[in-house]
């Protein structure tokens, strides 16, 4: 009788505090109704409620994590883009230089592309609107529309005298993700990943049949490289045989002229050249997006029923676990290089962390960003959205991908601990982001080069230079003469460069702490001859050194690959300029030269 007599206790406190709860959280919110109230009846200054509940709601999500917030407008637009893969315009990427709006790169298949837009010109007016000092969400803005709407662009193209208009039709423009791929003499494919989004799996998939192209061929014309499609096996012995790179359709056990192929490396003949010896998946300053897609493209690349990747809600419970579901499309036998930075987030993250884990690949570059935390985006209204954190991403070892958890302002106990891959048991790093298994320091321009590009220098050179001389050649050659015109066109600008060179701001704090100014004069010390000499020395020496930027042989390769990355851009297109820069970038060639060497790349996997 006593122990139910306490059990009854027991319920009703039980009870009673759950109902002291519920009461408080209702005062809590009559709180926000009367501070709304008393702000608008009794503040000094007119308010907008509006502004002011907005804001209630950001700060109300402040204590929580980075990416669970109210998203309004055009980053809802943004957000849009992502989940749609698509949104409602002409196709032309702007960026601002010298307070002049500038296309960038017009978008392939895009109305932009069409009608003529190219690299370099400059927007002046939109519709009726003048555009100058226009930033470029302003123009974008205006821009974009309703879809089948026209948009009127008043255009001056450098080096041509008349002003041009282009009347363009806003339409759904595809968000290409997968902007450049490529296949190499020494047959070592490269694919870069700008971000997730609606048509990423499907872009990636296009790009690795086609650099994989000697390898299969495509009986059922869908684009694809199907499981069945990987080889012609003619004699179903259930392997590939040399000679069985082709469709054999007059069956006489040769290929003929007749027959289709794929030349993957160009040499005009069908040989095992072509075979995609490597491949190198770049996700650096890919800031991730969509799940499902990184998922998909990891079912091309790891075998049938391999773990990939779970989450756990609140309370550690895992709600979900990610299987590998399909044969990969690529063979195992082709070894894979991941590049990362650490502006790789998300799911960036789980896909260079996925390969480590599998001992598939390997990841090269810098630490990764550390975004494990998983977003449920809930509508509001028709401007305003929730994305709330509702779970966090665990790769095959174990390891927490963010940096930092969150929850309840705790730590991890997961944060700096050690894991083991799953196959070659070989420790990786917890305690957030993926840890490169080769670390590359990136090639850091020297700061001239970095001002030129600040400026807009290569670009606005190269569309004058191309359209006064009419160059249309694809297979242009960045010549000394040309770089003797862009030396003059930057000495003939109206504003000196603004840049520091190594030691410079060195010398700046030392005048600073010594009072002395630019003339060399000790403010401190009335008149010192020796500081005073030094000063008016190193002011000499780096003046005379600026005159020498032209001449400095780093600088003349960083210009030169400057220049074609631009001139690829106008004559040809985007993807053009992105193959052209990786003829400098010290990373991608770091990851060729692994690829290349099997013995080094299996000791780096543990074998």
């Amino acid at each position: 009788m006593i122990l139910k007599f306490k059990y009854f206790i027991c319920i009703i406190f039980s009870i009673s505090m759950v109902l002291s709860e519920k009461n408080e959280i209702l005062e809590y919110k009559k709180l926000i109704d009367k501070t709304l109230r008393y702000v608008e009846n009794d503040y000094v200054d007119t308010t907008n409620q509006s502004d002011l509940i907005i804001s209630s709601l950001k700060g109300m999500l402040d204590d929580l994590d980075p990416y669970t917030k109210i998203v309004i407008g055009s980053s809802k637009d943004r957000l849009d883009m992502l989940t749609k893969g698509k949104y409602g315009g002409v196709g032309i990427r702007i960026g601002s230089l010298r307070d002049t709006l500038t296309v960038l790169s017009p978008m392939e298949d895009s109305p932009a592309y069409s009608e003529g837009i190219i690299s370099g010109d400059q927007i002046i007016k939109i519709d009726t609107i003048q555009a100058i000092g226009f930033s470029t969400r302003q123009a974008s803005e205006i821009i974009r529309g309703e879809l089948g709407s026209i948009v009127k662009l008043k255009v001056r193209r450098p080096g041509l005298k008349k002003y041009l208009t282009f009347e363009l039709k806003r339409s759904n423009i595809a968000v290409k993700d997968v902007p450049f791929w490529k296949i190499d003499e020494n047959s070592i494919g490269y694919i870069r990943i700008t971000r997730f989004s609606r048509n990423t799996f499907e872009d990636f998939s296009k790009a690795l049949s086609e650099i994989d192209a000697e390898n299969f061929y495509d009986n059922n014309g869908n684009g694809f490289r199907d499981l069945e499609e990987k080889y012609i096996d003619e004699n179903k012995n259930g392997e590939w045989d040399f000679g069985e790179r082709y469709a054999d359709k007059n069956k006489n056990g040769e290929w003929d002229s007749g027959e289709k192929y794929d030349d993957s490396n160009k040499n005009g003949i069908y040989d095992k050249n072509g075979q995609l010896k490597g491949l190198i998946i770049d996700l650096r300053g890919n800031s991730g997006g969509l799940l499902s897609e990184a998922i998909q493209i990891l079912n091309t690349l790891i075998r049938k029923g391999q773990p990939l990747l779970y989450t756990k809600g609140r309370d550690g419970k895992i709600l979900r676990k990610y299987k590998s579901t399909s044969d990969p499309v690529l063979s195992e036998d082709i070894p894979i290089a991941v590049l990362v930075n650490n502006s790789s987030a998300s799911a960036s993250e789980i896909i260079s962390g996925v390969i480590q884990d599998l001992d598939r690949g390997i990841v090269i570059g810098r630490t990764t960003f550390g975004k494990g935390l998983v977003q449920q985006v809930r509508t509001l209204n028709d401007t305003i959205s929730l994305k709330v954190t509702n779970a966090k991403y665990y790769i095959p070892s174990g390891r927490l991908i963010q940096k930092e958890d969150y929850s309840r302002n705790k730590k991890s106990n997961l944060n700096n601990a050690t894991f083991s891959t799953l196959n070659m048991k070989r420790p990786v790093n917890g305690g957030g982001g993926i840890t490169p298994d080769v670390k590359t320091k990136p090639n850091i321009q020297p700061s001239f080069i970095r001002a030129l590009w600040r400026e807009g220098l290569f670009l606005r050179f190269s569309s004058q230079y191309i359209n006064v001389n009419n160059i249309t050649n694809v297979d242009f050659k960045i010549n000394k003469k040309i770089l003797n015109e862009f030396e003059k066109y930057c000495e003939n600008l109206d504003s000196e460069l603004d840049y520091e060179l190594p030691g410079e701001r060195d010398l700046a704090k030392m005048k600073d702490n010594l009072g002395i100014n630019e003339s060399g004069f000790n403010i401190a010390r009335n008149n010192n001859f020796l500081l005073s000499w030094y000063v008016k020395g190193m002011n000499k020496y780096f003046e005379k050194q600026k005159k020498k930027q032209f001449k400095d042989s780093e600088n003349i390769v960083w210009i030169k690959n400057g220049l074609e990355r631009e001139f690829s851009r106008i004559i040809v297109n985007e993807r053009a300029r992105i193959g052209a820069a990786l003829n400098v970038d010290s990373e991608y060639k770091e990851a060729v030269n692994i690829l290349s060497e099997y013995d080094k790349y299996y000791s780096i996997l543990g074998f």
